[in-house]
This record gives structure tokens, sequence and C-alpha cells, in this order.
């Protein structure tokens, strides 16, 4: 197997793996060589990449290129994409608050279905303090939910991502936090109250918006998987606002007069498509912690093993030396 005569490093211990076959270990922590490098995309004969493989900053592919050579297009070295765990390359800063933000949503999302049960047993046993907590827990959850999907939108630094999704964030913003746009408006224009009531069905755009960003990441550092279940999400969400702005042009034409000889018809329509919308919801739900608690999962080891990071760390461990010394 051809030895790594370009530089690249250890994830687990950021030792320098140069001049070591791809098939060997780590010299300084023992742990294999294709933990830390997707070696399947590297020819071993010439050390060319052998696959399609896009470059973590711009997502130029960088297949029939040389693995110690530079990107093309931007410039980043290649081997920061072979990297298993690319992310870890990535604006420390951006890094942290992405986190912060996938944090926020899996706690607003948790509260989401607190409410959710409170709500139900409040309404079986009729006990409507436990209603008026619930009302209070699902605004709670819905404010921790749209900042972090705000914060996870973010554009990382340095990167080409605005081509293609031009002021994410910006968007994001826009559509979650419509409910709250809808109850000023509601107040300030009473009459335009149907039109609010559209915008107010397309908020979970906004956290489509979040899955989306999720996905083109995760596809950006090899995480297939992860991709995969996002992209799930956001086809679910979009399913779900579509049969939402269905129902609702429904319900107008159900009150007019075409529809009232059929009315009995036209309800079950209506029921049917409400509870399927519900199912659909509490399914993206479900399916949408699971991958922000994979996603939080994967910002949390690039974190840790950001060289910033490790900078800091070892800051931290010379200092506590020096007091040791001192002390002693």
């Amino acid at each position: 197997m051809t030895a790594i005569d370009f530089d690249a490093t250890c994830a687990n211990c950021s030792a320098s793996l140069h001049g070591v076959d791809l098939d060997e270990k780590c010299p300084s922590c023992q742990t294999a060589i294709s933990l830390h490098l997707n070696i399947s995309a590297i020819d071993p004969h010439d050390l060319t990449i052998s696959r399609d493989l896009l470059c973590r900053t711009c997502e130029y592919n960088l297949r029939g290129l040389y693995a110690g050579s530079r990107c093309p297009e931007c410039g980043s070295p290649i081997s920061q994409s072979l990297s298993v765990n690319a992310l870890r390359f990535s604006d420390y800063k951006w890094l942290r608050a992405t986190r912060r933000g996938a944090i926020m949503m899996i706690a607003g999302g948790t509260l989401v279905a607190s409410s959710l049960l409170t709500a139900i047993w409040s309404f079986t046993v009729r006990l409507f303090p436990l209603s008026q907590l619930a009302v209070i827990v699902a605004a709670l959850s819905y404010i921790l939910s749209a900042a972090g999907a705000t914060r996870v939108t973010l554009n990382e630094p340095g990167t080409n991502r605005q081509r293609r999704l031009p002021r994410l964030a910006f968007y994001t913003q826009l559509l979650v936090y419509a409910p709250i746009l809808c109850i000023v408006a509601e107040l300030c224009f009473p009459k335009l109250s149907e039109y609010f009531v559209l915008l107010l069905a397309c908020t979970p755009i906004g956290y489509l918006f979040v899955f989306v960003n999720i996905r083109r990441i995760a596809n950006r550092v090899g995480e297939s998987q992860l991709a995969k279940s996002a992209k799930r999400v956001a086809i679910a969400l979009a399913v779900g606002t579509g049969l939402c702005l269905f129902n609702i042009l429904f319900t107008h034409l159900l009150y007019s007069q075409q529809w009232k000889s059929n009315s009995t018809v036209a309800l079950t329509v209506f029921w049917v498509v409400l509870v399927f919308i519900c199912l659909l919801y509490f399914l993206a739900l479900i399916r949408g912690m699971l991958t922000l608690l994979t996603f939080n999962q994967l910002l949390r080891d690039a974190i840790s093993k950001s060289p910033q990071h490790l900078k800091t760390d070892d800051k931290w461990t010379q200092a506590h030396q020096r007091h040791s010394t001192g002390d002693s």
C-alpha cells in the first residue's frame, strides 16, 4: 500500500500521518488510518481521488486530482475534504453557533411533545390550569425552535453556499416568525386575516430550510445517512405544508354556494386531510428530533477535534502544568 506523501493529521490525536501507509495505523494513538481519512476515495497507486468527492469549502468535484494538492476552485487543501470528520476544519465560531441552534431546536421539539401531552391530559381530565400551562409551554417551545432555526441556517464564513441558497437565514427567519407577524397584522389589518392564515400555514417551510441546510452539510462531509434522514424530514414538511394550503383553500370553497349540496362529502375530505396532516407533522417531529440529535453529535465531535479547540486545550494544559509546578 502506498504511503501518504501529503500533509494529513490524525482526527483522534492530531499527529501527522505523513509517510504512513494507507493500511497502517497512526504511529501516535494506534488507530486505523481509515478512521481518519476516507481512503476508499484514494487510488492507492498514484494517490489521486478515484471517485466523486466534494470540496468541503466550495463543493467542487475533486475526482481525478492528486490528494496532496489543493482545490482548483477555492484553494483549500484536498486532504481536509478527505478527512472522515472534515467538519472540524470549519469556522470554529460557526460550529459552536450552529450547535447551539441545534440544541435549542431539540429543546423546542421536546417542549412541543410535552405541551401536546399536557393538552391531551388536561382535555381528558378537564383541568383548565393544565391547558393554560400547555399554551405557555407551546409558546416557549416555539421561541426556542425559531431562534434555533435561524442559527442552524447561518452561512459558514469563507464558503460558497450563498450562491445556491442566498440569504437562507433571512428566509428562515421570515417564515419561522410568521406567527408573530400574523398576530401583529391581525391587530392592525383584521380585514386581511384570510391572507395571514396562508402565511401562517407556510411556517413549516422555515424549518424545511433547516433540514435542507443540514442535508447540505452532511453531504459535504460524507454523512450519507444523516443527509437521507434530513431529506425525508424536509419532504414531509413540504408535503404537510402543501396539504395545509389545500385544506385552507378547500375550506374556503366549502362555505361557498357550490359546495352546500355536498357538504357531508366535503367535510369528510376536510377531516381526512386534517388527520393526515397531523400524523405527517407528528412523524416529521419525531424524525426531525432524531436527525437533530445526530447532527448535534456530529457538530460536537467536530468542535472537540477542531484545531482551534485543541490549541485552547493545549494552552489550558500548559497553564495547569505551570500552576502545578509553582505549587510544588
